[in-house]
């Protein structure tokens, strides 16, 4: 009897132990559930996240709300929409509209990337993916077109580092690009992607302005409604340098630059000065004045040949936050609306 009473001792711990191991391989698969966090590196994130910042965004979710978002990314049903059952495989009629509604018919919004731009909606207007080739939008008779031959160039992130997400000038561009066309000002912000063009074509980072220069060229020949190209930079400063305070508010301060070493700098010049003169009476703290480049060790052209209506513009520096070149931006705008004003925007 003691023998088969140890042996049953022995059965009941191992198939506790079993089932100890199983409840822990629950355990953790769930926890590995309810920890899952979506990410993305997705390039038509709404347009505006662009391949030097496009970190990994962790989204704050409830358990359940993950759950749901992990089976609509996977199998396009939403567990708290049924209909989206039928919209995925069944055609159906929408009886308010008295239209097909199937997924062979209209884009239905619960496929992944509906789901991600849906969830990332709140980062739409930090920054913007940049394409890996020449840019090819369609707009318009558009009148300003801004570029950035270093595009990589990185504000202070503040609140959003948390998010892995980096402003930099391309992120103004879009800012500026806004704030003209909510004054009628058919704006391009160039897509090309410089790095990208570097790498192909094997040349480095001294070389930006030879893949700025090939971007540039085609929105000239593209888009000759175009009265003002502006190629958006930051510049290297100490904080105290690239700001100043007015009435409270901070800015980061500008300049202009002009490149000497080229036939037709003149034009250049004078619409350099006519900008920061028009900065000079509205906006005088504001201006670091214009700055001309010539000679050995510098560039000296910044691709100004191309065109009497270019100017390099530094906007802060690399210690200026993304909310101080904000602030300037809604002054820039309303320099540049000043210096377009005779034009029928």
């Amino acid at each position: 009897m003691r023998r088969k009473f140890i042996a049953k001792n022995r059965k009941n711990l191992f198939l506790v132990m079993k089932t100890f191991i199983f409840l822990l391989l629950i355990i953790f698969i769930l926890s590995k559930i309810m920890s899952f966090q979506l990410f993305t590196t997705n390039t038509n994130f709404i347009e505006h996240i662009m391949e030097s910042s496009n970190h990994l965004i962790e989204i704050n979710m409830t358990y359940n709300d993950r759950l749901n978002d992990i089976n609509t990314l996977l199998t396009n049903i939403n567990i708290k929409k049924p209909t989206t059952l039928f919209e995925n495989s069944l055609i159906y009629l929408d009886k308010e509209n008295n239209v097909d509604v199937s997924s062979k018919n209209l884009e239905i919004n619960y496929n992944s990337t509906g789901i991600l731009k849906k969830m990332l909606g709140t980062f739409n207007s930090f920054t913007k993916p940049v394409d890996n080739s020449i840019s090819s939008i369609s707009v318009s008779s558009p009148l300003v077109y801004i570029y950035n031959t270093h595009q990589t160039e990185e504000y202070v992130a503040q609140d959003l580092d948390i998010y892995g997400l980096n402003p930099t000038v391309f992120t103004a561009s879009y800012l500026l690009k806004e704030n003209l066309e909510a004054k009628g000002i058919k704006t391009i912000v160039e897509e090309g992607n410089i790095s990208e063009y570097l790498s192909n074509n094997n040349l480095n980072y001294d070389d930006s302005y030879v893949a700025s220069r090939t971007f540039l060229n085609k929105a000239i020949n593209d888009y000759p409604s175009i009265k003002l190209f502006i190629d958006f930079h930051r510049d290297a400063l100490s904080h105290d340098i690239a700001t100043v305070e007015y009435e409270g508010k901070k800015y980061a301060k500008i300049l202009f630059v002009v490149g000497l070493d080229h036939e037709n700098y003149q034009p250049n010049l004078d619409l350099a000065n006519e900008l920061n003169t028009l900065f000079s009476n509205t906006y005088p703290f504001l201006t670091r004045g214009v700055l001309t480049k010539s000679g050995p060790l510098v560039n000296g052209i910044y691709n100004q040949d191309l065109s009497n209506k270019i100017i390099l513009l530094e906007v802060g520096g690399n210690e200026s936050t993304i909310d101080e070149v904000n602030n300037t931006i809604d002054l820039l705008t309303e320099i540049i609306y000043k210096k377009l004003g005779d034009i029928n925007v």
